[in-house]
Parts: structure tokens; sequence; C-alpha cells
């Protein structure tokens, strides 16, 4: 295997969905029909991700999400057939002995635990955690953390869409962060910067010439 996947979260020894490719395109044990099938049900899973197949680690945990999240009319097909991709795609992680529900996030390493370590407030450790392991995973040293990283996290999030709202877990994470400068001996003392949503007006249904504000995705540091 390659280890291919650059998932920003993701353990680098998982493989991806590149791997898993790799593995059935050159399963001779396989009928000639049902690699096609399997490679063409790991194809269209990441094209209904949107993400290339070394994005997605073969993993169940982080597979079972997306396709939780997916419904037949939003990747354009029958509800029979994205039961078959999924089924077809499950056989194959089980196949290459990838199924169960290991974690496929990345370790926390080195400082990183240290610091995980010192978080006894459950408001501190559940937005900060999900940012350790990408910066775990991204080779980035505590004292080294600052707006760009914050904001690469930002990103992560989104391209990844596990969460539901990652700009609002965005903005948790560096308030978290902010209050443990304050609050944890040996924090990184550098503060990042919470962002602001803006809330342009939009009319109310009920009352033409009233106006009330309505969340958008626009963000002033």
């Amino acid at each position: 295997m390659t280890h291919s996947a650059i998932n920003p979260f993701a353990n680098p020894d998982i493989p991806s969905l590149a791997d898993l490719l790799n593995l059935v395109t050159n399963d001779a044990d396989l009928t000639t029909s049902r690699r096609a099938e399997l490679a063409s049900a790991i194809r269209k899973s990441a094209s209904w991700f949107g993400l290339a197949l070394s994005e997605i680690p073969a993993a169940p945990a982080f597979l079972r999400v997306r396709f939780q999240r997916l419904s037949p009319g939003g990747a354009g097909v029958s509800r029979k057939r994205l039961q078959n991709v999924r089924s077809a795609l499950s056989f194959a992680l089980r196949r290459y002995g990838l199924g169960g529900n290991q974690a496929y996030l990345a370790p926390l390493t080195g400082t990183w635990k240290d610091l995980a370590g010192r978080m006894n407030d459950s408001y501190q450790k559940v937005p900060l955690t999900r940012f350790f392991q990408f910066l775990s995973a991204t080779n980035v040293a505590p004292k080294e953390v600052s707006d760009s990283h914050s904001l690469a996290f930002l990103k992560a999030l989104e391209r990844e869409s596990i969460f539901k709202n990652p700009k609002t877990s965005h903005q948790n994470m560096c308030r978290a962060w902010n209050r443990a400068v304050d609050e944890i001996d040996g924090w990184p003392q550098v503060r990042l910067t919470v962002p602001r949503y803006q809330h342009p007006w939009a009319l109310r249904w009920d009352a033409p010439s009233r106006r009330r504000s309505i969340p958008t995705s626009t963000i002033s540091a």
C-alpha cells in the first residue's frame, strides 16, 4: 500500500480509497466483473463526496458519516444504487482487513498529547481535540500556532464536511484556545482571532416593510 491519504485529520498509517482501489484492481482472486464492480463503487463514492480518492480514509468510521449525509436525490441516483455502492465498498473494506470501528483520526503526538492531558474542562477539550489532531497530523508544534493554522483548520473542516456547521466549530475552537491561554499553565501564549459572522438584513415574511437579520457565512476577523 502507498498509504497516500492526504486528509489533514487522518492517521497517515490508514490507507486511503486510492490505496483500496489499487488493492481491488490488482486482486487476481476476484473475477473481472467483481473487480469492475468494486472499483466503480470506490470511484463513485469519492465522486459523491466531492473528494479525491487520496483524501478519503478507507475507514468505516469516516465513510459512515459521509454516507449518512448523502441522500439518493443529492447523489442523483436511486436508493437501490446508493445501497449497492455502499455494500460493495463495505465488502472491499472487509476483504482487506479495513473493517471494524477503529479510529481514523491522527493520534496526538509529543507536546500535543501533553497539552491535551492538561484539559479537564469539556468546554475546552471538545472544541480543541479536533484542532490538536489537525496540528499533529500536519506536524505543527504548539509554539508555532498562529491564525494561519486556525484558518487552515477551518478550510479543512469545510473540505472534510464531517461537521454540520464547520464555521461554528472553528469559532468555538478559537474561543476555547484563548480561554486555555489564560487558564492552563504551559499553554502556548498566542491568542487566535475569533471570527465574527455578519448578519445582513432580509424581509420578514409577515411584515414586508420590516427587516430582520439572518446568518450567512460571511466572516470578518
